[in-house]
Order: C-alpha cells, then structure tokens, then sequence
C-alpha cells in the first residue's frame, strides 16, 4: 500500500509489489501513463484538504488488463470510491477503419475511464469499477456515448480484487479454474530489449 509523495507524483505508485511483476513494467514508461499518474495524482493525493474529485479520460485500455498495470489497477481501487470503463474498441487492435472512434489514424485499443472520489480516502475498500462496451460503426458508438448514464443496465461490475482486470467476468466457472501462473512458477515474457537490431537477421545470414 504505497502511499503517494503529496509533494509530486511518481510512476512508482503504479509499480505492483507481487513477485516478478517487475518484469513487465517497463511498459509503465510511455507518455500516456505519465499523463495519467500526474492526473491522478492533481486530483487525489496534491490537494489532502480537498478529497473528493474525478478524473476522466480516453485512453488507450491496456491498463484494463496488462500485467504491466496491475499496480496502476490497485492505485485507483485503493484511492477512488467508484470508477467506469467504456470499452470502445471491442474489436481489438488495428480493427477495420470503419469501426475505429478516430478512423483510420488510430489503430489501438481504445477507452473512456472515469473514476471519482466522493469522500476521503478508503485505501481497504476498493473501488466499485463498471464496465461496458460499445460496438458497431463509428457513428453507432458516437450516437450511443451521447445516451450512456450513470444508470444505463448495460453496466457490469468488475472483480474487487485489487490487482483484478477491469473487466467483468463472463463465466464464473471458467474465473474458478486456477491460472497458469498459479501452477507454474516462472515464466518470462522472453526478449524485451526494446532495440530491434538485436534480434534482427543480418542480410549476409539470409543470403
């Protein structure tokens, strides 16, 4: 339960303290998580004397279920009261263009998140998350976002636990098997080295 730095915000506290998770943050460093630690940290931890606040963006959604957010997952249950997530790429990445909330330009995964605190912090209770997804046409996801309420049955709750995905479970029997990682102990995500000439053939071995 890393507590935030008031003074200025820091990457660490979406960092998770489960055992390898370490592995996958590098992910953590791009400009679109800096964004969203300093956002967050503008609205909850700056202002002690002020707590409630909300904070809402368009995101890319792989910090709904990457193994590299589970920190940032924890940070907003552990800080908010109540949060939504909008899926609006369902169809996955580079789906076709028709589909896409910004066309053809934006090919990733994209969603709107909105997570609010009405009170001080409850760092023991995690927040309740929402989820909902859109589909259809670009136009058809637009015309929907213009009607979506706070009480629109579309809604579906996310698991509470505190590293969870931001994702509602679909079959409970399937979430009661264990996981991979739960039979075996060690994995690795392979080369990460973040340089593609490393691992690029050289055109003498091809020839």
């Amino acid at each position: 339960q890393r507590a935030s730095n008031p003074m200025r915000p820091s990457i660490d506290d979406f960092r998770s303290s489960s055992p390898g998770a370490g592995k996958y943050e590098s992910d953590l460093h791009a400009m679109q998580w800096y964004f969203w630690r300093w956002a967050l940290w503008k609205v909850f931890d700056a202002h002690p004397d002020h707590p409630p606040g909300v904070v809402a963006l368009l995101s890319p959604e792989s910090f709904t279920d990457g193994k590299a957010f589970a920190g940032m997952r924890e940070y907003l249950r552990r800080t908010c009261d109540e949060g939504w997530i909008i899926d609006l790429s369902p169809e996955g990445n580079r789906s076709t263009a028709g589909t896409r909330i910004f066309g053809a330009g934006v090919s990733r995964r994209l969603c709107l998140a909105i997570f609010a605190r009405s009170s001080s912090v409850h760092r023991n209770h995690p927040a309740v998350v929402h989820h909902l997804t859109l589909e259809g046409s670009r136009e058809q996801k637009l015309a929907r976002l213009r009607t979506i309420g706070l009480s629109d049955d579309r809604w579906e709750i996310c698991p509470d636990g505190w590293q969870s995905s931001f994702l509602p479970v679909k079959d409970t029997a399937w979430s009661g098997y264990p996981a991979l990682e739960d039979m075996i102990p060690w994995r690795s995500r392979g080369i990460t080295v973040g340089r593609t000439f490393v691992f690029a053939p050289e055109p003498e071995t091809l020839r």
